[in-house]
């Protein structure tokens, strides 16, 4: 089984300049796997054409888990270029689903007169999560993996209108991380499809759960309920993208501290340092971050 043709672009340890999506977006990216393990089963694309900036964390042991995110990423960014050459035209699939994406959002950010196009983008990104699911699944089916051995992945990320980033669409599957840092303050707006985040939510009954039990990710089952939601995106704002490599070892606080000690729009160094903050810390996972800007 071969990684997709997006692999190169994608993981391994790789580290990205700063890229510009329009005139008034910068977005840079970096992975690492970490000090414990050989292989990086995470993934990340920026493209700047399509304004898209995604990650994705594998899992499903070595090579499978390279597979679905990789896959997951290259499905996601073929179907969303044939919308924009289609002008994304609206499908009636995503029509269906429109209550379920404006209920779920985490943070419904302020649309204002870009509504009308942010709606559009809402419903293609929500289609494009269901094409990577159905692209990891088949994989598994084809393989004849049962839901409990499949390969999966996470797979987190933003639809920025280069025109207009008040039409910022954001998107959300797995334990993968959005957080927004603004006039120094960072806030997370995701919330983890895991086990341990539902017992969180629920008071804390009985043993804890692990972090890593997902209670929803890319291929394993057939059908999925992303959130994707219109995150605020003003000027001066940083999106922090992030597989839980990072996570799991740096805490929120230490996050906001090392963003304040970040130098300036040089996005690249700042992911670099993000990802010495977890190595620091054990680096016992593959690290991944994206950060997109709007300066």
């Amino acid at each position: 089984m071969s990684p997709s043709r997006f692999w190169p672009v994608l993981a391994g340890k790789v580290r990205l300049n700063n890229f510009t999506i329009g005139a008034n977006i910068i977005a840079a990216g970096a992975t690492d796997p970490g000090l414990r393990r050989s292989d990086n089963e995470d993934a990340f694309l920026i493209d700047p054409g399509l304004g898209l900036a995604v990650l994705a964390d594998g899992m499903g042991g070595p090579g499978a888990g390279e597979v679905a995110s990789n896959e997951a990423i290259a499905a996601l960014r073929e179907y969303l270029a044939e919308r924009q050459r289609e002008g994304m035209v609206r499908t009636q699939t995503v029509d269906s689903a429109l209550t379920t994406l404006e209920q779920g959002a985490p943070d419904e950010g302020s649309a204002g007169g870009g509504l009308t196009s942010t709606r559009r983008i809402l419903e293609h990104v929500f289609a494009a999560i269901l094409r990577a699911n159905d692209r990891v699944y088949n994989i598994n089916q084809d393989l004849g993996l049962p839901p409990e051995r499949s390969m999966g992945t996470t797979l987190t990320g933003l639809l920025c209108a280069p025109d207009d980033p008040s039409s910022t669409v954001a998107f959300h599957v797995g334990d993968s991380r959005l957080y927004r840092l603004r006039d120094g303050q960072i806030e997370q707006l995701t919330r983890d499809h895991s086990q341990h985040q539902d017992w969180l939510d629920s008071g804390r009954p009985g043993v804890e759960p692990r972090k890593n039990i997902l209670t929803q990710g890319i291929g394993p089952q057939p059908h999925i309920n992303p959130w994707v939601f219109a995150p605020a995106f003003r000027r001066g704002d940083m999106l922090l993208l992030c597989s839980d490599g990072l996570t799991d070892l740096v805490d929120q606080a230490q996050l906001q501290s090392l963003f304040l000690d970040a130098e300036g729009i040089r996005l690249d160094l700042t992911c670099q340092t993000l990802i010495a903050a977890a190595k620091d810390h054990g680096g016992n996972d593959n690290i991944t971050v994206v950060l997109v800007s709007r300066p």
